[in-house]
C-alpha cells in the first residue's frame, strides 16, 4: 500500500474511540449526550467503522490501561462498563511533499458508564509518567496499523496539557506527535499526526475525546472548535443520572 493513503489510516486509528468488542450499550441518554454534528462546524460526516476490524480499545488507552502502565492496583471489574462511542471525520484536499491527497481529520467522543475502580484509574492520569505511559501505546498501536512494510515512526513525543475548564469535574489532556516516514513516489515521505486525548470525569461517567490531524492539514483541530465541542458534551453529561 502507498505511504501516503496509509498515513491517513494511521491517523484514524491513533485517534480511534475506545470502546471495545463486547462493550455493553449504556442508557440511550448516555447515547445522546455525545459529540453531535450540531457540535461541530459544517463539513463533519459520521465514520462507520469496519466491524471486523480491530476493537478501538486497541488503539487508544482507557484510564484503566494507564493505569496498569503505572502499576497501580484498580480492582478489577467482571463485566465490561456500559459505554457509547462516536467518531466524527472531516476531508478536505491537502499535499504532503509533492503528492496532493486528502487530510482527514477525526474526532471521536465516548462516554463510559464507570464501574468501582474507575475513579482511582483517573486519578492516575495526574501522575509523573502517565504522559509516558500514553507515548507507550500509541507507539504501539501505530506501528501494529502500519505492519512490517508500512511507514516508520521516527519519532514520538507525548506532552500533557490542561485542557482548560469544562462542566465537568476533572479534565486531564494530553498531545502525541508522531514523525511518521515512508516510501513515496518521489522518494522517502515524512509527515506529522498530531493527536490530541482528552478524558474528564463527572459523578460516575468517564467522558474520552481524541481529535487529530496531519501536517497536510496544518495545525490540529482549531482549539475554539474542540473547546466548543468538549463543552456542548460536558453540558449534557452533567444532566444525565448520577452524575
Amino acid at each position: 500500500m502507498p505511504a501516503i493513503p496509509l498515513l491517513a489510516m494511521l491517523l484514524v486509528a491513533a485517534s480511534a474511540g475506545i470502546a471495545g468488542a463486547g462493550t455493553p450499550k449504556p442508557p440511550a441518554a448516555v447515547t445522546r449526550a455525545l459529540l453531535q454534528k450540531s457540535d461541530l462546524p459544517a463539513g463533519w460526516f459520521k465514520d462507520h467503522p469496519d466491524p471486523a476490524s480491530d476493537s478501538a480499545s486497541a488503539k487508544v488507552p482507557t484510564v484503566r490501561t494507564i493505569a496498569t502502565c503505572l502499576k497501580i492496583h484498580v480492582p478489577s471489574v467482571q463485566h465490561p462498563s456500559p459505554e457509547a462511542e462516536v467518531q466524527w471525520d472531516s476531508l478536505s484536499g491537502g499535499q504532503i511533499g509533492t503528492q496532493q491527497t486528502n487530510v482527514i481529520r477525526t474526532f471521536s467522543n465516548s462516554i463510559t458508564v464507570g464501574s468501582r475502580g474507575d475513579a482511582t484509574a483517573f486519578a492516575a492520569l495526574r501522575r509523573a509518567g502517565a504522559a509516558d505511559c500514553v507515548r507507550q501505546f500509541v507507539a504501539a498501536a501505530i506501528h501494529k496499523e502500519a505492519g512490517a512494510s508500512g511507514p516508520t515512526v521516527t519519532e514520538l513525543t507525548t506532552t500533557a496539557f490542561d485542557p482548560g475548564p469544562y462542566v465537568l469535574d476533572h479534565a486531564v489532556g494530553f498531545r502525541v506527535a508522531a514523525t511518521v516516514t515512508g516510501p513515496g513516489p518521489a522518494g522517502t515521505t515524512t509527515a506529522t499526526l498530531t493527536v490530541n486525548l482528552v478524558y474528564a470525569a463527572r459523578g460516575r461517567y468517564i467522558v474520552s475525546f481524541a481529535d487529530s490531524a496531519d501536517s497536510a492539514a496544518g495545525a490540529p483541530l482549531d482549539p475554539a472548535v474542540e473547546q466548543h465541542a468538549l463543552t456542548a458534551v460536558a453540558a449534557r453529561v452533567a444532566k444525565l443520572p448520577g452524575a
